[in-house]
């Protein structure tokens, strides 16, 4: 994926024709105009994403920063932090490395795919995480351990079939959100 420079300008009130050149002498190329990325795809309240004119809006992805999705899933998993330690049925708050695991995995898995679907994180009963993906007949269960020691694993499952996978990767994980968004082909 390649990458390109943004002019983020919160309510309007940087103008990209008005920053300071650099320090050095070294030369800054200004597109001759700009576009501005249509508000429904905008997710933050109140930005404006400008990107190059010249820029087509095919070739250009919204960096995952910006997913709505994954805002998301990452606010599901940040609240559980703000959790007291345990409950009445256990831990309610996950391990910092159940925490630490989820957090990585997710942000750069969501650089390899657009969009990335909303998740719901919830704990299990030893402080490890369960993150799940569902569309249609389709659920994806992410599920980290509260320690190394741990098994990491998906869990998949489109109706009545059902599939566990110990192959967690950036771009498998990509791959198996990827499949649970497209919702019963």
């Amino acid at each position: 994926m390649s990458t390109m420079p943004l002019c983020v300008g919160l309510f309007g009130g940087l103008d990209p024709d008005q920053w300071d050149e650099p320090a050095s002498n070294a030369p800054v190329r200004r597109p001759d105009s700009w576009a501005c990325v249509s508000a429904s795809s905008a997710t933050l309240p109140g930005i404006r994403v400008l990107v190059p004119a010249e820029a087509t809006m095919r070739a250009w992805r919204m960096p995952a920063a910006f997913n709505s999705g994954l805002r998301r899933t990452l606010r599901s998993l940040d609240e559980l932090s703000g959790e007291p330690e345990e409950d009445e049925y256990g831990p309610a708050r996950p391990s910092l490395f159940a925490h630490a695991m989820a957090t990585e995995l997710l942000r750069s898995s969501a650089a390899l795919i657009d969009p990335f679907p909303a998740g719901s994180a919830c704990t299990d009963t030893a402080a490890g995480l369960r993150i799940t993906w569902r569309k249609q007949n389709r659920q994806l269960r992410l599920v980290l351990p509260p320690t190394p020691e741990g098994r990491s694993y998906l869990y998949a499952q489109a109706g009545s079939q059902h599939q566990i996978t110990d192959n967690l990767t950036y771009d498998s994980f990509a791959a198996w959100l990827q499949w649970v968004d497209r919702g019963s082909e």
